[in-house]
């Protein structure tokens, strides 16, 4: 009697370890699969690990790069200013004029001509111009904003509207010159109205 009493201890305490052993696996292979898909996870970055620098174009296989000239496109010819606006977009610490002109109506007016010749330009007072837009559209309007997207990435925001469509294109400032991107455009579609003012002749 007591010989099975002992085989029925031995046995019960055998199946109570195998029964450890098997949570013990079990725990360490939930845990170790938990591990597992908490590292594939994508990880916050930290703000020492953030590049505030930018490289434009680095991406695009052909980037428009508008260079530094030393005659302003605005100085032959009768232009009118429509727009001016003074701001260091280059980053040297001295504020540039960044204008806004056109040939064919007065600034400040609404019915504009069938024609509009327009130039905006970028002048740093010293070294030279930057001329982002000089162009002649149809039954048109030009205007612009003037942003800093990051501390160190600051660009100009050009809107060309006329009969058939919008264009939005960004010039963002690089050591090379200003970038171009268009960013919009809707000149193949058929525009069928628009709240945008016009200037007046």
């Amino acid at each position: 009697m007591a010989s099975n009493v002992k085989c029925f201890m031995k046995a019960v305490a055998v199946v109570a370890l195998a029964g450890i052993c098997v949570l013990g696996g079990y725990s360490y292979a939930m845990k170790y699969q938990a591990n597992s898909i908490l590292s594939a996870l994508p990880r916050p970055m930290e703000d020492s690990e953030i590049d505030d620098t930018y490289t434009p174009g680095e991406d695009d296989q052909e980037v428009t790069v508008i260079a530094q000239n030393d005659i302003s496109a605005a100085s032959e010819g009768s232009w009118n200013t429509v727009d001016s606006y003074m701001y260091d977009i280059t980053g040297d610490g001295v504020n540039d004029n960044i204008t806004l002109y056109s040939s064919s109506h007065a600034a400040g007016s609404q019915n504009a001509p069938n024609e509009q010749n327009w130039i905006l330009e970028v002048s740093d007072g010293v070294k030279g111009y930057y001329t982002l837009l000089d162009s002649s559209l149809l039954h048109s309007t030009v205007y612009y904003d003037v942003v800093e997207k990051t501390s160190k990435r600051k660009a100009i925001i050009v809107y060309e509207t006329t009969e058939t469509g919008t264009d939005i294109v960004e010039y963002i400032f690089t050591e090379k010159g200003f970038e171009e991107a268009v960013t919009y455009s809707s000149n193949s579609s058929a525009k069928v109205h628009s709240s945008v003012p016009m200037y007046e002749q």
